[in-house]
C-alpha cells in the first residue's frame, strides 16, 4: 500500500518518513464518496440548546440587587437596627437580575395580593 524507506526490511523497527516518501492510495479509496442525509427536524436547533434542554430541571438561584455603596469597615461595625444606608440607584431605576451571581437583567417591582413581584424589563447576557 504505500512506498516508504525500508518497507521491505524485515525488523520490526518502523520505517523512517523522508521528504522523499510517498503514500499511494487504493483507486477504490479516490472514488469514494460520502452521503448524508438531510437533518431531520429536531436537529434544526443548535447542540448548546439540545444539551440544554436535558437539563431542565436544575435549579438556579435568581437574586435581584436594589443597588449597593462602598464603606469602611468601621462605618459597617457601626450599623445598628435602624440605621440607614444610602445606594447608589437613583428612585424608580429598575432592579439588577443576577442568575447564580451572574447579571442577566433587569426588573421594576410591583405588588399584588400583599406579594413583591417583579416584571422583566430587559435581558442582557451578562452585562
Amino acid at each position: 500500500m504505500s512506498s516508504l524507506p525500508n518497507s521491505s526490511s524485515s525488523t520490526d523497527e518502523p520505517a523512517e518518513l523522508t521528504a522523499e516518501s510517498t503514500l499511494s492510495v487504493p483507486p477504490e479509496a479516490e472514488a469514494l464518496t460520502v452521503t448524508t442525509d438531510p437533518p431531520a427536524a429536531r436537529d434544526t436547533e443548535s447542540p448548546f440548546a439540545r444539551i440544554l434542554s436535558r437539563h431542565h430541571d436544575v435549579r438556579l438561584q435568581m437574586s435581584c440587587e436594589l443597588g449597593g455603596t462602598a464603606m469602611r469597615l468601621r462605618a459597617l461595625l457601626a450599623l445598628t437596627q435602624g440605621s440607614v444606608v444610602v445606594v447608589d440607584s437613583p428612585v424608580g431605576e429598575d432592579l439588577r437580575l443576577r442568575l447564580n451571581g451572574v447579571p442577566f437583567g433587569h426588573a421594576d417591582v410591583m405588588v399584588a395580593d400583599s406579594k413583591v413581584l417583579l416584571r422583566l424589563t430587559e435581558m442582557c447576557d451578562g452585562a
